[in-house]
Parts: C-alpha cells; sequence; structure tokens
C-alpha cells in the first residue's frame, strides 16, 4: 500500500515560519541570559574556590591496566580451565577479556575462546587483527600470544 500525502496536510503539520523564527529567537535569548548569568557568578568574589582547596584536588595516582586488576579476583572460585568470550570486539568484553587475560594465572584460565563473526563488512580475520593491535592489551598480549 502506498500512502500519498497532499502537501496542504503536510503544511498543516509543520509549524509556520513565524512560529519557528519566534521559537528560535527564545532560544537564543535563554542563551544570552544563561552566558550573562554565568559571567555575573564568575566575578562574584563570594563565589571564588580558596587557594587551600586546590591541592586537595589534585589527581591521585592509580594503579591502571595488570596492576588494577592484581589482588582482584572478579569471581570467587576459579575456573581451572577454558573459558568462552563473546563480545570481546566491543568495549565491555574487551574489558571482560582484558581482566580474564591479567588474572589468567590466579583464576585458572587455560585457554580463552573468542567466539567472533563478521560486521559492517569486516572480516572474522580482520576484527581480531584488530583486536589483537589493540593498544589496551599490550600489557597482556605476551603472556597471551599462543594459539590463535
Amino acid at each position: 500500500m502506498v500512502l500519498a500525502l497532499r502537501p496542504s496536510l503536510l503544511q498543516g503539520l509543520l509549524p509556520s515560519r513565524t512560529a519557528a523564527a519566534r521559537a528560535a529567537a527564545a532560544g537564543l535569548a535563554a542563551l544570552v541570559a544563561a552566558v550573562l548569568l554565568a559571567r555575573k557568578l564568575a566575578a562574584e568574589p563570594g563565589l571564588r574556590v580558596d587557594a587551600a582547596v586546590l591541592p586537595a584536588l589534585a589527581p591521585r595516582r592509580r594503579p591502571e591496566g595488570t596492576a588494577w586488576w592484581r589482588g582482584r579476583l572478579a569471581i570467587q572460585d576459579s575456573i581451572d580451565g577454558a573459558v568462552l568470550l563473546t563480545g570481546a570486539t566491543g568495549f565491555v568484553g574487551g574489558g571482560i577479556l582484558f581482566g580474564l587475560l591479567a588474572q589468567a594465572e590466579e583464576l585458572g584460565v587455560t585457554r580463552i575462546v573468542l567466539l567472533l563473526r563478521r560486521k559492517d563488512g569486516h572480516t572474522v580475520a580482520s576484527r581480531l587483527a584488530h583486536l589483537r593491535s589493540n593498544a589496551a592489551f599490550q600489557e597482556v598480549q605476551e603472556s597471551s600470544s599462543t594459539g590463535s
């Protein structure tokens, strides 16, 4: 079934030029008011941050990569064998894969099997190559370079 609409019907659904112009002007006025208010608040001396607070905001060193995973077992039991992992080329799956590789000895993981598929014109081999070349996995690549 083909649905044909007359232009007059469409015009009734769209806002008029005047209404669109009024909405744009109101939006611009709200933006200008917000900028003016922000400038006024920034110039207020009572709202300035005390210099003694700034050292407390200094970033703390935190462990990253495998150092973060040491001593943090994601599960209480050991796996003692192989793991089948899907979604390893995605963001969350990549994090799970990194955690498994970083804790392989503690968990007793002897093999990680990845289930990959073609996606968006990329072959399985190219997706696996992209995963292996990911800089995030450099820290755990040496211990996981055996097998395919």
